[in-house]
């Protein structure tokens, strides 16, 4: 069952986010993940938008966006987004219930 990584996100320095984007699609990819919507113009139909840029990546399985966010390549990746913006990462999975 595929899941998904929802993000919100306030970049704060462009140039090291940019690296991070460049190194992070790879890691996506060499997990098996896509991008699906990367926005940073998405249109807030109700409530407060969190943050300026909203992304939305597909994985093939909630175990597989897992082990891709704990993986040893995305951990120093992540240190450039640590680094360049505050970011809210949510995972959901597809066809739960409730």
């Amino acid at each position: 069952m595929p899941a998904y990584l929802v993000g919100a996100i306030e970049i704060e320095d462009t140039e090291v986010y940019a690296e991070y984007v460049r190194q992070a699609l790879k890691t996506v990819a060499d997990a098996g993940g896509r991008g699906l919507a990367i926005d940073d113009e998405a249109i807030t139909l109700e409530g407060t938008r969190p943050a300026s840029r909203m992304v939305i990546f597909e994985f093939p399985s909630s175990e597989a966006l897992q082990r891709w966010y704990d993986s040893p390549d995305y951990e120093q990746v992540r240190q450039l987004r640590w680094s360049s913006s505050s970011t809210h990462f949510l995972l959901n999975m597809a066809g739960r219930e409730g």
